[in-house]
């Protein structure tokens, strides 16, 4: 039967706070969680009974959460750790099978930078965007970095956004300026100062081929990346 309007089905706590939004993936539930002072972890949880199904803890923070790729009958989740707890320590791209949460692969990234947004894919390349003025694409099967025509692709620095649209892969970045990049080779097709005059701190909303910008201070922007 359905609960009272307003009454919780099940509830369950994690070992720290929520970052990024909580993943559907058949039965599961996926909550990625972080720390400052350096922890972080991902837990799947049953969607029916919010049971916890397993759980992987990092000795690095998150600040994104997951994503979640079907491939042949099975799925794999893939997040950012961020480094830095310790000068040069590097940050790791993580990949687990979703129905035991044990690592597939790892592969530590080239900067110690948080990730502030999933990766994203298409077909078999896996991009990942942080705070070190760079886009990286992987091989989401290897965990393999691409080094070949524009990858690593040159961004601004702070914040990164990565989106996916008709005209190729959009980053946006947290001083308010938006690349357009070719998804196959990382070279930039354009890119756009927006000159804002104030920092991106939330998320960009995207629909089609809008996009919906709002900085620290409030001031909103609609950008047609066409």
């Amino acid at each position: 039967c359905l609960p009272q309007p307003g009454k919780a089905f099940w509830q369950a706590r994690l070992p720290g706070r929520v970052v990024g939004r909580p993943v559907a993936a058949g039965d599961l539930l996926l909550c990625a969680w972080g720390e400052r002072t350096g922890r972080g972890g991902v837990v799947a949880l049953e969607r029916a009974t919010g049971q916890p199904r397993w759980e992987f803890e990092m000795p690095s923070g998150l600040e994104a959460g997951v994503t979640v790729h079907q491939h042949e009958g099975k799925a794999y989740v893939f997040f950012c750790g961020r480094g830095g707890r310790v000068p040069g320590e590097r940050g790791w791209l993580y990949c687990l099978r979703l129905e035991d949460g044990r690592p597939a692969w790892t592969q530590p990234r080239p900067t110690s930078g948080a990730c502030y947004a999933a990766p994203i894919l298409q077909e078999v390349r896996l991009y990942v965007g942080g705070d070190g003025s760079r886009v990286d694409c992987y091989d989401w099967r290897t965990g393999t970095a691409e080094q070949v025509g524009g990858w690593p692709a040159a961004t601004g620095p702070g914040r990164q956004w990565l989106y996916l649209c008709k005209s190729g892969l959009l980053a946006v970045t947290g001083i308010g300026e938006v690349h357009l990049l070719d998804p196959l080779t990382g070279r930039t097709c354009w890119a756009a100062p927006l000159r804002l005059g104030e920092s991106v701190r939330a998320a960009p909303i995207q629909q089609d081929e809008m996009l919906y910008i709002v900085t620290e201070a409030g001031a909103r922007l609609a950008l047609d990346v066409r």
